[in-house]
């Protein structure tokens, strides 16, 4: 028996190593490979074209990591960083994809880049605000090393979008290697990238729904199959429609054929019986899996998510989401960080939205330039209507410049038109005045790229488009739904539906609108206007809020189907050394007081992300010896109880002024004779029951540091490059905030991360932020912050 399993454990040894003495088999099938580690970059401009091929010495480079900006910058810029910059990456692709078609895509590049693969030229890139891709399989070397080499150069170029010069632009571009990389590979039988096939329509999977109900909705699925093999193949089609990972309806496409070399785009359609509709309250996502097969065998296969839902207008204008008239109260965003400017993770695009989301706020107008995928993908997750817009600010530039933000408008709709969020595309550019033709061309563009009735178009001029979005400043949608002049002289704009583009900021400043600004006694003029930072003091803040309330309630007077506040968070600008302060968060992504009112305007039993959105209740004080006796307070209720060192000041209905009207929950005021230190408490009711309780307590001396981390719904993920704001506040003895602490505080940093920006930084109102980046390794993270004549603070992460 010893001998007999001996002889048959000689015998396996010879099979197996027979076995793996074979070739390796070739690998099939799709994968996508991230490609953002392990770069070199460097500002030197090398002589020659050593540098684009193997051999060259760039050890002397620095060694960065995608996303990447070319230059840190400071916190608030005095003039941003222009020139080029040059990156190498090294790597080598496994012998057994040999025979597989490769694909290389970059999400974005600011704003120029120039691409060689082994010293050929790929090709080249004008404009940094959506993808592009190269075939780089006729120059790929498999099982050796291959080196891909960029120029990216981000001077002003009037030819490319936006075009207008960062001494004059009214925000910053950055530039560099911002958003991911990813190489993929793919069978010669595939479906196409969305931005690789330069036709109408585009390439990759287009789903749309003809028919949506809760009853029954009708899902048609586009695919652009292509066959770069040498041979005419003979497929099937299969389309999967996955709800959680379950199959809730699935079609069929047989006996298809292509050529060698052809792309054809072929549909199928799938019935879904009681779809779970997206909608702001409900953000429901199904997968669409989209699949090759050949001989009954998987050759590719792409999965896409997808949210069914259908949009319109009702026949007073009002913006209809699956039939529910639906008011879009929203904000503009710019894509910016502290230092690293455009070059933000993912996860960092996630936690902006959630932010937004948690803020009250349900729609989002990316000004001015589409945004990174993964704002995109968030905005799909939390429920948050999107309005995309192409680049562009108060600049037209020659015929060339015309050609790119048509293909702008084109390439930004065969990226985005499956996301759920996107709903409305702004396919004009912003306050530029665009000559008929060229605004027939944008429209004409958008309405072929993504025919039928679910391409809701806008533009602030004259057109075909289907929505008129204005400006407050401009005049705003100052016609009631009965077509009623109001106080502004505004164009009717054939009646069509419309939307309030941005308000709260420039009306204020520039004192040219706004019904109380006569009024505002005994504010100085900076105290008056929606401008003002985090560190600006009670009184500012306050008026601040106020503002964004009085134009909110008017424009929920007008035509409007919508409003967004200009902006969400402060920014760096590019024509002028100061921050934009008219947030509601500042830069670091701290809050405001207006970031509380705006919460408070949500239904506590609202859901959002699966969860009720909970009461509001917040007192727009420090209650320091600076404090107005006059105390407001934001809340989602109906009545609020303000308590001063435990007696009662009295229980408050809501505030009933001009400014009010409007409001779903409008403040709560309260006059307190004078200033008496000690704990100010706010208790909430609704419907006569307590809801919520806060209190504010007056600061004694500052003693301490506490450090806490931006989480917003995503961990902190070193290991892929993420990057996090910890907050170092400080506090008195009993934790409580000391907000006219200005102390300087250093942070520092331990395990696989580290501090980017100024540091060590001042407090502003007590607070402020260091943002932490990983540097590509899993692992423990540690930040501390020390202050002289204060305890040191320590996170983990």
């Amino acid at each position: 028996m010893r001998r007999l399993l001996h002889n048959y454990f000689i015998i396996l040894l010879l099979f197996f190593g027979i076995w793996s003495c074979k070739p390796a088999p070739t690998i099939q099938g799709r994968e996508n490979m991230n490609f953002n580690k392990n770069w070199t970059f460097t500002k030197a401009q090398p002589k020659g074209d050593s540098w684009k091929t193997a051999g060259f010495d760039d050890s002397k480079w620095d060694q960065v990591m995608i996303p990447h900006t070319m230059q840190v910058e400071e916190l608030v810029m005095k003039r941003q960083w222009q020139g080029k910059g040059r990156y190498r990456k090294t790597f080598s692709l496994p012998q057994e994809r040999k025979g597989q078609n490769v694909l290389l895509r970059f999400e974005g590049v600011m704003t120029v880049a120039d691409v060689w693969l082994n010293g050929q030229k790929l090709g080249r890139h004008e404009g940094g605000f959506l993808p592009f891709v190269y075939d780089i399989t006729p120059h790929a070397k498999f099982g050796e090393e291959n080196i891909l080499a960029l120029t990216v150069d981000n001077n002003d170029n009037p030819e490319v979008p936006p075009g207008k010069p960062i001494s004059k632009l009214d925000f910053a571009s950055y530039g560099g290697i911002y958003r991911n990389v990813n190489l993929i590979f793919r069978e010669p039988l595939h479906i196409t990238e969305d931005v690789e096939i330069n036709r109408i329509g585009g390439g990759g999977i287009t789903a749309t729904f003809p028919e949506a109900s809760e009853k029954q909705a009708l899902v048609s699925a586009k695919a652009n199959i292509r066959n770069t093999g040498k041979e005419k193949r003979r497929f099937t089609l299969k389309n999967t429609l996955l709800e959680n990972g379950r199959a809730v309806s699935s079609a069929n496409t047989e006996n298809l054929d292509l050529a060698s070399g052809q792309d054809l785009n072929f549909t199928t359609e799938m019935t879904v019986d009681k779809p779970n509709l997206w909608s702001p309250e409900n953000p429901h996502l199904y997968t669409l899996r989209t699949e090759v097969l050949e001989n009954g065998k998987p050759v590719d296969m792409v999965e896409t998510r997808i949210g069914i839902r259908r949009i319109g207008f009702d026949g007073e204008r009002r913006f209809l989401i699956n039939g529910k008239p639906t008011y879009l109260r929203g904000a503009n965003r710019h894509q910016e960080y502290p230092y690293v400017g455009y070059a933000i993770s993912p996860e960092a695009d996630y936690r902006d939205a959630y932010k937004i989301k948690q803020g009250g706020f349900d729609f989002i107008r990316l000004s001015h330039y589409p945004h990174s995928p993964a704002f995109m993908d968030a905005c799909d997750e939390l429920g948050i209507v999107v309005m995309n817009c192409i680049p562009g600010w108060q600049f037209i530039g020659n015929d060339k410049f015309k050609d790119l933000a048509v293909r702008d408008v084109r390439e930004m709709i065969r990226r985005d038109r499956n996301h759920a969020c996107a709903m409305i595309w702004e396919t004009s550019l912003n306050e530029s005045w665009q000559d008929e033709t060229m605004r027939k061309r944008f429209n004409d563009a958008a309405k072929e790229e993504l025919p039928g009735d679910q391409n809701i178009t806008s533009s602030w001029q004259e057109g075909d488009f289907d929505m008129f979005v204005e400006a407050r400043q401009h005049g705003g949608c100052q016609y009631d739904r009965k077509g009623v002049h109001r106080p502004l002289n505004a164009p009717v704009l054939d009646n069509k539906p419309s939307i309030v583009s941005e308000y709260g900021d420039w009306e204020y400043y520039a004192q040219n609108h706004g019904f109380h600004q006569t009024e505002f006694k005994g504010l100085k003029k900076e105290h008056r206007n929606s401008r003002q930072p985090r560190g600006a003091g009670e009184v500012r803040l306050i008026q601040q809020a106020f503002n964004y309330q009085e134009a909110h309630n008017d424009n929920l007077r007008s035509r409007a189907t919508g409003d967004a506040i200009w902006v969400m968070y402060d920014y760096n600008r590019g024509y002028s050394p100061d921050l934009e302060h008219s947030g509601p968060m500042d830069i670091f992504r701290l809050p405001k007081f207006a970031y509380r009112f705006f919460q408070s305007q949500r239904d506590a039993s609202e859901n959002v992300k699966d969860q009720p959105h909970g009461p509001v209740l917040h007192i727009a004080s420090y209650w320091t010896e600076k404090s107005k006796p006059h105390v407001r307070v934001y809340a989602n209720a109906d009545e609020v109880e303000l308590f001063l060192n435990g007696k009662s000041i009295g229980k408050r209905k809501a505030d009933t002024d001009e400014a009010s009207t409007e409001l779903n929950y409008p403040p709560f005021s309260f006059d307190l004779n004078k200033f008496v230190p000690g704990e100010l408490k706010a208790v909430s009711y609704l419907k006569g029951k307590k809801q919520a309780e806060t209190s504010v307590r007056t600061p004694g001396k500052a003693s301490k540091l506490s450090l806490t981390a931006d989480i917003s719904g995503k961990k902190f993920k070193p290991e892929s490059g993420d990057m996090i704001f910890v907050y170092a506040t400080i506090t008195d003895a009993n934790s409580t905030t000391v907000p006219d602490a200005q102390n300087e505080i250093t942070f520092s940093v331990e395990g696989p991360a580290k501090i980017i920006g100024q540091n060590p930084i001042k407090a502003e109102a007590g607070i402020i932020g260091a943002l932490v980046r990983g540097t590509g390794k899993a692992g423990t993270i540690t930040v501390s912050a020390k202050s002289v004549g204060l305890k040191s603070g320590k996170i983990t992460l």
